[in-house]
């Protein structure tokens, strides 16, 4: 091999190990194209190039980077170059899964040919890409896959008793892991997560744990908490690359709904989209309606409109909760039938869904839909799965969708416990009050004025009245066009 080769891997690596990410890329070139010129096309020197050409391009936001270590992997597996090929295969990630909502066939092949190739026993190598595995496989409808590789890969990360690898597969398998049952728990793991990827300097490990760490703090009502974690992550993926940056931007505009800087959020969201498409991410757009159904959620709409969030369940048909989005449209518009045969002909239940890695939104959705086509059946079902969660919050990372107390209060309301719903209300309220989400504040006053009208005991219609009052002063102020609407709807009806 000519020396134009050797040096120029040395110094590709070198570049890359500094992070001149730029240099790196075009010494990995050069070694390239003295490869084409050597008519030398398959040889280990130049999987190794593209193996560096592909981080280094990740790294910098350029989508092809995942085309590079596609050819990196064919090339690696055919000539029997595994630590190559295992190279090529875990660094072909953007950090968490590639696509929420669809699967990458290419990837998750590669994935499941090295883990055949490394073999069933313990190793850093098998760690990472069962992790890297349950990652990819999130939206492919196996839950139970994903939730086992995931505590497989940690198992074996732990076994083998070094810390920068078990930061790794804590990180990576941040979202896989997530289920009902595991709500509470997953806020230690995550504490683990982010206090080990600090030991490891890695900006990405350390930008992604604390991405997670923000998310289960949020879901346990840490609001405050999940709140300072976000701003670290922020402040982290700085020096992370740019897809990392982007998916840190993309979640601090939850935080603007919360705090009722409605305008701001709708500011930095088309932000975030311009990023995510100027860096080719798949789900640019779909991360966009997502945070946009968030916003209008908080201003008092039911999020998505019907035909856009049929729109994202047909493109992205991995994730039925855009389905479930659907359901709830319909029935904030009054199509209670058309909302009713969506469910049934999609077969779409709190249970099925619940096991979707976005586990408590899934039955708060479910409750609102319940108490507005006045299903109890569907109520006393969400109530069991809400039920014991109390304290807890409803997201999917990019929104907020409040207090579980706000969903067994819909339940209650439906089945017509009034003084079970009263107190959930109230519960709910305080709880948002406490988190200081203002933007959620008006939700949680309308709640507690519809609870005392239904109840409609003695002095129920003043109080009532108040709570409303006091709801569209809120709401005007933030903005809240159509939650303005709401309250005055439902003040009609006391006079």
């Amino acid at each position: 091999m000519t020396r134009a080769v050797t040096y120029g891997l040395l110094a590709g690596e070198r570049a890359l190990g500094a992070r001149a990410l730029a240099d790196a890329e075009a010494r990995f070139r050069q070694v390239l194209e003295v490869l084409d010129d050597l008519e030398l096309e398959e040889s280990p020197e130049r999987v190794a190039a593209l193996c560096g050409l592909g981080e280094s391009e990740r790294d910098q936001g350029k989508p092809e980077f995942r085309t590079t270590l596609l050819q990196a992997s064919h090339l690696g597996v055919a000539l029997g170059e595994v630590q190559l090929f295992i190279r090529a295969v875990l660094a072909n990630q953007r950090g968490f899964t590639s696509v929420i909502g669809r699967v990458d066939p290419e990837r998750i092949a590669y994935v499941e040919q090295a883990l055949q190739i490394v073999g069933p026993v313990a190793s850093p190598a098998r760690a990472k890409l069962l992790a890297l595995l349950a990652s990819e496989v999130i939206f492919a409808g196996d839950h139970d896959r994903r939730v086992a590789l995931a505590r497989d890969a940690e198992v074996t990360a732990r076994s083998l008793e070094d810390p920068e690898l078990l930061a790794w597969v804590l990180a990576r398998t941040g979202f896989a892991v997530v289920t009902l049952e595991t709500i509470e728990d997953q806020v230690g793991r995550a504490r683990e997560g982010v206090e080990l990827a600090d030991t490891t300097g890695d900006p990405v490990l350390r930008a992604i744990s604390r991405a997670w760490y923000s998310a289960a703090l949020l879901a346990t009502g840490d609001l405050p908490g999940a709140r300072r974690v976000l701003e670290d992550m922020q402040t982290v993926a700085d020096d992370a690359a740019p897809t990392i940056q982007w998916d840190a931007l993309c979640f601090s505009v939850r935080d603007l709904h919360l705090l009722g800087r409605l305008d701001e959020a709708h500011r930095v969201n088309d932000e975030c989209f311009e990023l995510g498409r100027s860096l080719g991410e798949p789900d640019a757009l779909m991360w966009w309606g997502a945070t946009i159904a968030g916003e209008r959620y908080t201003r008092g709409e039911s999020g998505a409109t019907p035909e856009e969030s049929a729109a994202f369940a047909d493109e992205y048909p991995g994730a039925p909760t855009w389905r479930l989005s659907q359901v709830v449209a319909l029935a904030y518009e009054g199509r209670l039938d058309e909302a009713r045969r969506l469910m049934e002909s999609h077969g779409l239940s709190p249970e099925r869904l619940v096991r979707e890695p976005f586990p408590l939104m899934v039955p708060l959705q479910f409750a609102d839909v319940a108490l507005r086509l006045g299903d109890a059946d569907l109520a006393r079902r969400c109530t069991q799965l809400l039920a014991g969660h109390e304290g807890c919050w409803g997201h999917y990372y990019l929104g907020v969708l409040g207090p579980v107390d706000l969903g067994l209060g819909w339940c209650a309301l439906t089945v017509g416990n009034f003084d079970e719903a009263l107190e959930h209300m109230e519960a709910a309220c305080a709880a948002i009050e406490a988190a200081g989400a203002r933007g959620l504040h008006p939700h949680g006053l309308l709640a507690r004025a519809q609870a005392h009208l239904a109840r409609n005991g003695s002095g129920d219609a003043v109080k009532a009245a108040a709570l409303l009052a006091e709801a569209r002063i809120e709401a005007v102020e933030l903005s809240e066009t159509r939650m303005v609407q709401r309250i005055d709807e439902l003040a009609a009806t006391t006079t």
